[in-house]
């Protein structure tokens, strides 16, 4: 009943905006004071018909998105009693008790379907996490306007031992990562200096530097002072880091699905961004995280001796200075000046043909520009490591 209730509800929001766009359509094209819509058949010309249509599939949409919500709560709930956990349909970031912050449950809206229990000899929590946060974007004509995002994954928590929590991210890049690369947003690195290391190591490292973003996670408040106030801290917790991740862990990550990983002082959390795990597939994905989670406790005592090194700051910062962006104003100049000399010539050769060519030229313009940003900025990057790593 409440579910049918709120269906219902959805009627009037789709009904009002249905009568908004029927009457803005039918002033358009107006002949001999009958407008647009009134000169089309019916029922497109009734404009109250049309209201009831909106109304009707406004309903109905809400119905179909119940239906999947249904779905998935009774499929969640099974793959639980599969797998000799307990379901429960809601939880709450409080109930949670979480020491320090979590990056990942910054703007948390819901937490549904939470599968608790122990598996493989570890407690853990596994629940759909619903984020949801208002961004201002700024108009051409100068105005400003609120949106709306939301984002859904499944997220699997599991509490640390004590003393083992190290405030930490390792989040797989995006397709935009280039571009935090390029403004200055640099982070973690691992490396090895073993002489004894082979090619698939060195690979493997690589593979995993350039697929992940590590930087420092959320402390809490005595911490982060502390830190601010002492760069022998921050000294300090890159060789916590070398002690606690491992060889091992760095490989599963990058050959693995592609999971991202937020520890704090009392809890790790493994996820796929922007993804909902399959309940058939939740035994799969349980093997891989409580893999992480275990390499993780272990340290560097899991698998061969080798010792890593960490590169970089731990704290996430961006170079905001002129030496950042003129590059990115010399190459993107680049790219414009080449987009017009490549794109001249096709354009006088074939245009008379081919006359929509014209319509190609932004694009093509634009990804020429992109691409020359994009290369540029890889270039200045592994210029400035080299030149770090040289003094």
């Amino acid at each position: 009943m409440p579910n049918l209730m709120k269906s219902l509800t959805n009627a009037i929001p789709a009904a009002f905006l249905t009568a908004i766009l029927w009457y803005f359509i039918n002033q358009f094209a107006t002949q001999n004071g009958v407008g647009f819509l009134e000169r089309q058949p019916w029922p497109i010309n009734d404009m109250y018909v049309c209201i009831v249509i909106g109304a009707v599939f406004g309903i109905v949409s809400s119905l179909i998105a119940l239906w999947f919500v249904d779905r998935r709560r009774q499929a969640m709930e099974a793959a639980a009693g599969m797998l000799g956990l307990t379901w429960r349909d809601a939880v709450d970031q409080n109930s949670l008790r979480i020491e320090g912050r979590l990056y990942i449950f910054r703007d948390w809206e819901a937490g549904t379907n939470l599968i608790c229990g122990e598996f493989d000899g570890v407690d853990l929590k596994i629940f759909d996490l619903e984020k949801e946060w208002t961004s201002r974007s700024q108009s051409s004509s100068g105005g400003s306007s609120n949106d709306t995002h939301n984002e859904h994954q499944t997220i699997f928590l599991f509490a640390l031992p004590e003393g083992v929590g190290v405030p930490i991210q390792m989040l797989r890049k995006n397709a935009l990562g280039w571009l935090l690369d390029a403004i200055g947003f640099e982070g973690i690195e691992f490396h090895t200096n073993d002489s004894f290391a082979s090619e698939e190591v060195k690979q493997t490292l690589q593979k995993f530097n350039d697929e992940y973003r590590v930087v420092q996670g959320h402390m809490t408040e005595q911490s982060a002072r502390m830190s601010s106030s002492s760069p022998g801290i921050l000294k300090e917790s890159l060789a916590q880091l070398e002690r606690r991740i491992s060889f091992p862990l760095l490989m599963t990550l990058a050959n693995g699905q592609r999971w991202s990983v937020e520890v704090c002082e009392s809890h790790l959390a493994v996820w796929e961004h922007k993804t909902r795990q399959k309940p058939n597939s939740l035994a799969n994905c349980l093997n891989e995280v409580t893999e992480i989670y275990q390499l993780f406790v272990d340290g560097s005592s899991s698998g061969p001796q080798m010792r890593l090194e960490v590169t970089g700051a731990a704290p996430i910062k961006m170079d905001a200075g002129i030496s950042l962006f003129a590059p990115i104003l010399a190459f993107g100049c680049l790219g414009m000046f080449l987009a017009f000399a490549l794109f001249v010539p096709i354009f006088f050769l074939f245009v008379e043909d081919h006359p929509w060519l014209v319509f190609i030229w932004p694009f093509f313009g634009m990804a020429i520009m992109g691409g020359c940003i994009y290369f540029g900025t890889r270039f200045m990057k592994k210029r400035r490591k080299a030149s770090g790593g040289s003094s």
